[in-house]
Formats: C-alpha cells, sequence, structure tokens
C-alpha cells in the first residue's frame, strides 16, 4: 500500500484509488447522522459514561464518532453472515437490521480488532467503545487485550537479536496470542493473558490478566490485521482470521511522531511511576530524550510502519482518519 496524504504521511489522507472504491466516505457530522439513527429504537438514548471524563477525547467527538461506532460494530459484526448488499440514501444498507440480542450469550463472543501504526491511540479507542458497548442497551461485559501483552519478553528479544526491532512481527509470541484468542471464542473459563508495562518497556513476569467469557473481546495492537507468521499462502490463522470486526486508526507520519515524542514526555514527567524504564527517561535531558525519540521513531516505528503496520489498513472494516489534534476527520466504512 501507498497512501501518501497530503501532509506528508505514508497513510496520510488522501486514499489511494483502490481504497476509495472499496469504502464510503463520512464526514463526522454524516456519521453521526447514520450511526446514531441505526435501530434507533433498540439502543433508546444514550449518554457518554462518566468513566470518559478526562480521557483525552472530547465530549462532541465520543459523541458523533465513537458513540455511532459502538452501534456499527456490534450490528456488523452479529449479522455477519447476511452481509449488507449496498448503500442507500446515505446509510450502510444492512446496517438497520435487527440485531440478534446480547452478544456472546449462547453463542461465540464478538471479537473486535484495532490497529494502526504507535502512538495513534488504539488503547484509548479501545476504552472508550469498551465504555460505550457495556453502556449499551444489553449492557455486554467487555474484555480489552493489548497485542503487547504477547512481545517476548525482552531477555529473549535481546538473546534473538531483536530488542532493537521491537513492534515488528517476529518480536510477538503470536501463537500464543492467537490461542489465547481462540479460547476466548470458544467460550473457555479465565483464559490468562500475560501483562505488559510501558513504564517497564517489558512483561511483567508472573503477572496474568484473566479474560472470563466476556460478551465482547477488543483486541488492539500492530499486529492485529497482519498475515499470520509465513505469509498469507501459510495454513496458520492469524489474528485477522478471528475478527468478527476491526477498526484501523489513521493518522500521517509527522503527526504521529509528534504523538510518540508527546507519550514519552509524559511517561517521562508522570511523577506516580514507577517502572524502570520511566524512572531512567526522567533521568535524562530534553535533548537526550528528542534523540531517543526520533532514533526509536526513524529506526523501529516507521520502518514497522511502512513494512508491516500501513499495508493492512485496507482490510479494516472502518477507518478512522485523524488530524493533528487527534481528531476524527473521516470516517470510511467498507461496502460490501
Amino acid at each position: 500500500m501507498n497512501d501518501r496524504g497530503d501532509r506528508g504521511g505514508l497513510t496520510g489522507h488522501s486514499a489511494s484509488v483502490s481504497v476509495q472504491q472499496a469504502y464510503d466516505s463520512f464526514d463526522p457530522a454524516r456519521w453521526a447522522t447514520v450511526g446514531l439513527g441505526l435501530e434507533a429504537g433498540r439502543w433508546g438514548p444514550e449518554k457518554v459514561p462518566e468513566r470518559l471524563d478526562g480521557i483525552g477525547v472530547p465530549r462532541d467527538e465520543i459523541e458523533r464518532v465513537y458513540l455511532p461506532l459502538s452501534r456499527v460494530l456490534v450490528s456488523l459484526a452479529e449479522d455477519r453472515s447476511r452481509r449488507p448488499t449496498g448503500v442507500e440514501d446515505g446509510h450502510p444498507s444492512g446496517l438497520g437490521r435487527p440485531g440478534l440480542g446480547r452478544p456472546g450469550l449462547g453463542r461465540r463472543p464478538l471479537v473486535l480488532g484495532i490497529a494502526g501504526g504507535v502512538a495513534v491511540g488504539k488503547s484509548t479507542t479501545a476504552r472508550v467503545l469498551e465504555a460505550l458497548l457495556e453502556g449499551g442497551p444489553a449492557s455486554p461485559a467487555v474484555a480489552v487485550v493489548s497485542a503487547d501483552s504477547f512481545l517476548y519478553p525482552n531477555r529473549l528479544l535481546s538473546a534473538r537479536g531483536l530488542l532493537d526491532k521491537k513492534g515488528y512481527p517476529e518480536t510477538y509470541d503470536l501463537g500464543s496470542m492467537v490461542a489465547a484468542i481462540s479460547a476466548v471464542r470458544a467460550g473457555r473459563r479465565r483464559v490468562a493473558v500475560p501483562v505488559y508495562s510501558h513504564e517497564e518497556y517489558d512483561i511483567v513476569s508472573g503477572a496474568r490478566s484473566i479474560v472470563d467469557r466476556p460478551d465482547i473481546l477488543i483486541v488492539e495492537g500492530l499486529v492485529v490485521l497482519q498475515d499470520a507468521p509465513g505469509g498469507c499462502g501459510t495454513s496458520a490463522p492469524s489474528v485477522r482470521d478471528l475478527l468478527d470486526a476491526s477498526v484501523y486508526l489513521d493518522a500521517s507520519e509527522a503527526d504521529a511522531f509528534g504523538w510518540f515524542c508527546s507519550r514519552l514526555a509524559d511517561l517521562r514527567s508522570d511523577r506516580d511511576r514507577r517502572g524502570a524504564f520511566a524512572t531512567w527517561l526522567a533521568s535524562l535531558s530534553d535533548d537526550e530524550v528528542a534523540s531517543i525519540a526520533e532514533a526509536a521513531w526513524t529506526g523501529i516505528n516507521r520502518a514497522n510502519l511502512v513494512e508491516h503496520v500501513a499495508p493492512t489498513r485496507s482490510r479494516a472494516l472502518v477507518i478512522l482518519e485523524k488530524d493533528r489534534h487527534q481528531r476524527v476527520v473521516r470516517v470510511l466504512c467498507r461496502r460490501p
């Protein structure tokens, strides 16, 4: 994929012809009209949960973009066997069909994937959707799993010469990740998932989080929409083979780099930091941190974006395009 937007980004907002042909485009106002009108009688009036106050996403954007998105994702995922047949009157045809009741009860849970490059807001989007979905009419139980939980520990990455490629597909235990998601899909109780700490920049030894039969599972991370190891010709399943619906967060390289620098700065200045990595960052000068950020972005994050992450954009059901303020300026919804 070679989308080069008008702001110089790898996946900026001038989509290729093939992507334009595959998706319907909505500005936030029109997207809100479509999504909030979806099965309005079923959903009823909804409010933004108080737990989203202070999350960093403006309330009006939650109401106009993410609340409609939560409805669309559930509708698409509930009825994947009866796919929409076209677009009528500006509404994705089929999105208003009757739902199947509370997701997950009496059948496997819905699995939603969130992909995109480093620092584009994947984990924040997952938290927003988690709150909105749990606040829906059926009050489904929602669990969020980060792909970072399946990174190999630093000691193994170092031994394999991969520490400087952290985030590349080969730095993840993708087999364990697929196995865990498959177990959740199969309805198994108390599926144990490793824990990753950004403050430690490593897997937390011995720590586990428990995923216990959610109605909806959200999986977010760089590798969520990538092929299985060995390429598309392999018979091994990939994470994306297990998804019912997916979202790709898109931004220009320049903006994503700026957000990455801001994230490091926030981690460095966090007075409640407890991890060794965050403490080490705090010991450095502004210039040293800026140099580390530049090297990490150029040598790891950008290269990974170009080679592995950006090519998966066109695999998503929904693409959210962001401006330099991290606000969604366009929503692309895949045509049938």
